[in-house]
Order: C-alpha cells, then sequence, then structure tokens
C-alpha cells in the first residue's frame, strides 16, 4: 500500500499535511506520536474509513480514491481488517457468531464461515469460550476475539488503533506476542497506531508523525526489536 500527499482538514484545523508511506507486505509498521497528531485520522483514511482532501491511496496498483462508497466497504470487508482499542463485539452475539459475522458479510456459506471462526478462535486460546457472549469474556479475551474478527476474511493488512490501550500491562504483552505471532505464522501484515513504547518495539519498521508530517521513518534491527515484550507494572 502507498499513501501519496495525504492532506486532511477538520475546519480550519489542518491535520495532515502532506503524508508519503509506503507499507511493505508481511511487515508490522507502527504509527506513533502525541495526541492531535494525525496519526489515527492518517489511519483512518488508509484503511479508507475516511477520504483524504488531498492525495490518494494505492493498495496493489489500484488508486482507491476513486471507488464509490460500496466498492470501498467491499475492500474493507475482502481485504483489510480492523482492530480498535474498544472491541465493538456485538453484545447479543457469542464470541463464534462475532467472529464470523464478516464472513457472513461476505456472502461466506454459513457453514464455512463458523468453521473458520472456530479455527480462528481455537488459534486464540478462547475453544472454551465460543457460545460466551462478550459480557462473560475478560477485556483481554474480548480483544482476542476481535482479532480473530479481524482475520475471517484473510485480510492482506489489519489495521490496529491503540489496539492494547485499553488493557493492563500483563495483558496488553499478551497481544503484542499474538501479533508477533500471526506475523511469523501467516505473514500478516499489522499497520499499528500506538502511543505505546512496548508496542512500538515489536515492530519492523516505526514511523513518527508530528504536526501532521511524519518527521521519522526509521526501521528497527532484528537485534532491537522486542520479541518478548515486557509486561512487568
Amino acid at each position: 500500500m502507498r499513501a501519496e500527499n495525504i492532506h486532511k482538514s477538520f475546519g480550519p484545523l489542518h491535520v495532515l499535511k502532506g503524508v508519503d508511506l509506503t507499507v511493505e507486505e508481511a511487515e508490522i509498521l507502527s504509527i506513533v506520536g502525541m495526541s492531535g497528531s494525525g496519526k489515527t485520522s492518517f489511519l483512518q483514511i488508509l484503511g479508507t474509513l475516511d477520504r483524504p482532501d488531498e492525495g490518494r491511496v494505492i493498495f496493489r496498483e489500484q488508486d482507491l480514491s476513486g471507488l464509490s462508497a460500496k466498492n470501498l466497504a467491499h475492500m474493507r470487508n475482502t481485504h483489510f481488517g480492523f482492530i480498535f482499542q474498544f472491541h465493538f463485539l456485538l453484545q447479543e452475539f457469542t464470541a463464534l457468531e462475532n467472529v464470523a459475522m464478516p464472513a457472513f458479510i461476505a456472502g461466506t456459506s454459513k457453514k464455512d464461515a463458523l468453521s473458520e471462526a472456530k479455527r480462528l478462535l481455537d488459534y486464540m486460546g478462547l475453544s472454551e469460550r465460543l457460545e460466551h457472549k462478550p459480557t462473560a469474556l475478560s477485556g483481554g479475551e474480548q480483544q482476542r476475539v476481535a482479532i480473530a474478527r479481524a482475520l475471517i476474511n484473510r485480510p492482506a493488512i489489519i489495521f490496529a488503533d491503540e489496539p492494547t490501550g485499553n488493557l493492563d500491562s500483563q495483558t496488553s504483552g499478551e497481544i503484542q506476542r499474538l501479533f508477533l505471532q500471526l506475523n511469523a505464522d501467516m505473514g500478516q501484515t499489522f499497520v499499528i497506531v500506538t502511543h505505546q513504547k512496548d508496542v512500538a518495539s515489536i515492530s519492523h519498521r516505526s514511523v513518527t508523525i508530528s504536526d501532521g508530517i511524519i518527521t521519522d521513518d526509521r526501521r528497527i534491527s532484528a537485534a532491537s526489536r522486542t520479541s518478548t515484550p515486557d509486561t512487568s507494572p
């Protein structure tokens, strides 16, 4: 994916001021910056949840700026996965049903969607929690369900917005290890917005946004990357 000359304003506030970025396949890329720097707005534009005022996003050599809202929704459903700080699980449905929902929307048969949802929840260590509704799950378990839901349609990229921001340090470490495992086992690409240094430390690459522009873009060496996140208080 490439973002070229991305600008975004909200009223008189110019949030993004010409951002260029390339996301490589199978990399974990973190976007860091102070609150209000524009990093979440940029993530939403990359994931087609919002449109830029100027510039374009290119995914697999396709310019997404000309796609209709319907086609963008299909793109998000079939090629992108999303994880948020707050899990946004459907409270009336079980963990299994929540995970399967994007597959149902994509037209996958009920049998196949539920089978894949079960496989992913087993992978997440939640085989005993399939029929539990979100209110019966811990915060970490809810986030694992949300991660499984993001994976159900085998997305090219998962966009994660402060995915550990609502979790305690131990559970945050577990989620970070899960991202590393998914990257190693499946070659999963992640773009993660975070203000937490320990989350950024697992990345292959870290980009800093400040005052609406990228001020630093550095590759993190294998020797410097954190493969076992520190979960101490």
